[in-house]
């Protein structure tokens, strides 16, 4: 059985309690690194485009952080039915803060001198 299709675990999750976050971020974590490290592909104006993994420790940590940060906001685990595996909307997730990371240093380039 997925993990938040136990109704208990599912019920404390939505309310935020501290050992329901905790088991969630434990199970997802390895999955949601390796997403993250090995990339993924999306469509782009109707084209599939392929994203880059992030290589470097600090950027990892930075997105994994983000990554649950975003997740574990009461918003976000109230939008969550438990209707769907976890696993996919946390991956939503995870490469939308890739995507908006990407699209911010687009937008922070230097300029040519």
């Amino acid at each position: 059985m997925p993990l938040l299709q136990d109704r208990s675990l599912l019920e404390a999750f939505r309310a935020g309690r501290a050992q329901a976050l905790d088991r969630v971020y434990r199970h997802y974590l390895p999955a949601v690194v390796r997403l993250l490290r090995r990339g993924f592909t999306c469509m782009s104006r109707g084209m599939p485009i392929a994203v880059k993994g992030l290589q470097a420790p600090f950027e990892l940590d930075n997105a994994v952080q983000e990554v649950f940060s975003r997740a574990f906001d009461p918003r976000t685990r109230m939008a969550y039915d438990g209707l769907r595996p976890y696993g996919d909307f946390l991956f939503g997730i995870a490469r939308h803060v890739v995507l908006t990371e990407l699209r911010r240093r687009r937008r922070e380039q230097p300029l040519a001198e």
